[in-house]
């Protein structure tokens, strides 16, 4: 079984930390669940961005976007932003 590890950036562990206590606990309940799949991105709430978001990935919870990456070879899911969903969350990304 192939177990990818899960690496936050320090913005997405800050805005873990801020985000609702039960948000926080439904979003390490998806990370368990993307953890052991063979191919993360078969998740039926996974979706690959496109346009100057390309090449990264979101994973959606209720209101909330996990935007991430990955590194197939080493088998890392690269999280860069936990953000509530706001009219504007997409154009936050593109800023970065």
């Amino acid at each position: 079984m192939v177990i990818w590890k899960i690496k936050l950036s320090k913005g997405a562990e800050k805005q873990l930390a801020d985000s609702p206590r039960n948000v926080s606990k439904r979003i390490a309940r998806y990370f368990e669940e993307i953890r052991v799949m063979g191919n993360p991105l078969i998740h039926r709430q996974i979706i690959h961005l496109a346009g100057e978001l390309k090449g990264r990935y979101r994973l959606t919870i209720g209101n909330w976007r996990l935007f991430f990456t990955l590194a197939g070879k080493e088998k890392i899911i690269y999280v860069s932003a936990i953000q509530k969903r706001e009219k504007d969350t997409y154009r936050r990304m593109q800023r970065r």
